[in-house]
């Protein structure tokens, strides 16, 4: 027999007009219950099980002489894996319980927890006294509710996570372009060396062609009285939250490859006609966004500069460079915890909830299974 429940109050009952050697009780849910002679397992039921799965499961549960048995069975169908799930078994006038992740059982007479599954690895076994019992899953034990915070570049994940500090100089056209007009007259390197007698220890971090920046920096140090390094102190590294933050890794091989696609299929798509279409609407060559990792070649490739084979070898060998520095980046964030992204979606995704709750629930010492 299958239900689909969030929760139930059981009482073991060997009347043979009961429910197996259970008296069960529903509320309309989400979770399958699968109910024995001495048994029921209660786990989170998932779209578009086939009726074959779930009826070779109920033959697991209908057939098992003993709460090892039936774990083994369990088990070998890949159940273990399962991040929230609840096995009740009455053995000898005695309940026993092995209870993961999102599931409580509660004395359905008091509400006092008897056993919690919150932060457990692999099973959280128990035997209660025979009696009424009330079983909540599908939901953390405490209620957690968690944010997700998905994208963004390296920065702005910093930002978050660790009160980054930005200073408050606001941008100065004019400056800007003095600065840039002493480029064009005496080199990038003179404008380096500006930067050099304002704030040493940015000058020390910037390369000399990494203009931008280095026009940035002189403006904070000009303009602002302040150094444009002072934000990068003030963040101190630590996490301003109660983040659990997760990276993805691939082998390089296959990283590269999934590059090349994209950008075919951004080619394929129309970038050149966008960045033509934005030409034509008078967006400057020169600004910001034009000098990002695509748009700068097309504009190339555009002006006759280069052809489009070329333009895309460009691309990806920029887009390739730009995700080793994010590697690079990321790597000096000792919080975040990696997985890798070949595994498949599903157990990947097992893994990472599993780490969740055993973070949230466990003082966040648990490490990652990866």
């Amino acid at each position: 027999m299958t239900e689909q429940v969030d929760d139930a109050v059981m009482a073991p009952n060997p009347s043979p007009a009961a429910l197996g050697g259970w008296r069960v009780s529903y509320r309309p849910g989400s979770w399958l219950v699968l109910s024995g002679p001495s048994s029921l397992v209660m786990l989170d039921a998932r779209p578009g099980q086939a009726d074959e799965f779930i009826n070779g499961l109920w033959e697991d549960v209908v057939g098992a002489a003993s709460v090892s048995a039936l774990v083994g069975r369990l088990a070998a169908r890949g159940l273990d894996r399962i991040a929230d799930l609840a096995v009740l078994f009455l053995e000898d006038g005695v309940m026993r319980t092995l209870v993961r992740g999102g599931v409580r059982v509660l004395d359905a007479d008091t509400g006092a927890a008897l056993v919690d599954g919150a932060g457990v690895i692999t099973w959280r076994e128990s035997q209660i006294a025979t009696g009424r019992v009330r079983v909540d899953v599908g939901q953390d034990a405490d209620g957690l509710e968690l944010p997700l915070v998905v994208g963004g570049t390296g920065l702005y994940i910093k930002s978050l996570l660790e009160g980054y500090v930005f200073n408050e100089t606001s941008g100065d056209r004019a400056y800007r372009e003095k600065i840039e007009r002493l480029a064009q007259e005496k080199g990038k390197e003179f404008v380096h060396g500006l930067l050099q007698e304002a704030d040493p220890e940015a000058a020390a971090r910037l390369h000399v062609n990494d203009f931008r920046r280095v026009v940035r920096a002189l403006e904070v140090a000009s303009l602002g009285n302040e150094h444009i390094s002072e934000q990068r102190e003030a963040a101190g590294g630590e996490l301003a939250y109660d983040a659990y933050v997760i990276g993805l890794r691939r082998e390089r091989q296959a990283l590269y490859a999934r590059i090349e696609e994209r950008v075919d299929a951004m080619l394929e798509a129309g970038l050149a006609d966008e960045v033509r279409s934005l030409l034509a609407e008078g967006v400057p060559r020169d600004c910001p966004a034009m000098k990002g990792i695509g748009y700068r070649e097309m504009l190339a490739y555009l002006a006759g500069s280069m052809d489009l084979p070329l333009a895309a070898e460009e691309i990806k060998k920029a887009t390739r460079h730009f995700a080793k520095r994010q590697l690079t980046w990321f790597r000096k964030m000792p919080y975040v915890h990696w997985y890798a992204a070949s595994q498949g979606e599903e157990l990947l995704l097992e893994k990472i909830c599993t780490d969740i709750r055993r973070s949230f629930h466990a003082g966040k010492t648990a490490e990652p299974t990866g």
